[in-house]
């Protein structure tokens, strides 16, 4: 078992692109400055469904199984009052993306089959032009 100490939380390089592009464009206006704030950015992306999980940080260093976690959690925004609940998930991702390899997947899967058929179809007109 490993020593007590602070395992850091990196909540740097956790925007998408589609994060930076919308605050460049409101940076650019002069109506917001919020390009060093990556965590306030990624908590103020609409989410699509009433249930969603949003990135706050990585844990770089690596945990082992059955290793004892404790958090400390300042609880700034009050949630109690509209009937909703707070978590923390503690996860690991792949390289197909989190929680649904499926997805992953079928997007590279029909990526794949978009591919042939564009070189297919561009044979087909190479060697039969209308």
């Amino acid at each position: 078992m490993r020593e007590k100490n602070e395992t850091k939380v990196n909540s740097g390089l956790i925007l998408l692109l589609f994060d930076i592009l919308r605050i460049e464009s409101l940076s650019s206006c002069g109506m917001y400055q919020l390009s060093e704030q990556e965590d306030l950015i990624v908590w103020m992306r609409t989410a699509a469904l009433p249930t969603f999980r949003k990135l706050y940080g990585k844990i770089e260093t690596d945990i082992e199984d059955n290793e004892e976690v404790m958090l400390v959690i300042e609880n700034n925004y009050n949630t109690y009052e509209f009937g909703a609940r707070k978590s923390i998930v503690l996860s690991t991702t792949a390289w197909v993306g989190g929680r649904n390899h499926f997805l992953g997947m079928a997007y590279i899967l029909i990526g794949g089959i978009s591919l042939l058929l564009a070189v297919g179809f561009l044979l087909l007109y190479v060697m039969q032009p209308r």
